[in-house]
């Protein structure tokens, strides 16, 4: 079984973490610059342990995991039905953030509009909630204007494997307007 299983990209890790001042796990990105709208869709995901992925904004960090670490995440969290939620890491500390509950809704959507981050949900792709409480979305003043942004996944129970699937990734841009 690889990568690609029956036209979805499967991700398993141990040992991995998007947490804090960890930044073990997979983490699949594409470099973007200014604001953007970011998708997809989890079409399945190992029910134990702890278990989450989706979308994350992250600054270009070439020195490493520590306390300097700064991403914005929109994700699935099952266990202790956290279901959908968002975690924001400012200088190496994670807060989580407008947390939905369980069941996750499987389609998530981070954009970016300035310095503002909005999170949303959905469970058709069609129709999208705001994460609770985030309506207004979160300033983050910090974040660079260039970013690695895509799809991460994170097993925080040590050499048990976790696998989620991940589908319809798509990253849209808007240009700088002509003068």
């Amino acid at each position: 079984e690889g990568p690609i299983c029956n036209g979805v990209l499967r991700i398993t890790s141990s040992n991995s973490a998007w947490e804090n001042d960890r930044n073990s796990g997979p983490f699949l990105y594409k470099m973007i610059e200014g604001d953007f709208m970011a998708q997809v869709e989890i079409t399945g995901y190992d029910h134990w342990y702890h278990n989450m992925g989706g979308l994350m904004a992250r600054q270009p960090n070439p020195d490493g995991a520590g306390a300097n670490e700064n991403w914005t995440q929109v994700c699935i969290f099952p266990l202790w039905s956290a279901g959908n939620r968002t975690n924001d890491t400012t200088m190496g500390v994670t807060s989580w953030i407008g947390v939905k509950g369980y069941p996750c809704d499987p389609y998530l959507r981070l954009m970016r509009k300035g310095n503002t981050f909005f999170y949303y949900t959905s469970t058709d792709g069609e129709t999208w909630t705001s994460l609770p409480g985030l309506e207004e979305g979160v300033v983050r003043d910090d974040l660079p204007a260039e970013l690695e942004v895509g799809i991460f996944q994170s097993n925080f129970t040590g050499d048990w494997q976790a696998t989620m699937d991940f589908d319809h990734f798509s990253i849209e841009t808007v240009p700088e307007p002509e003068p």
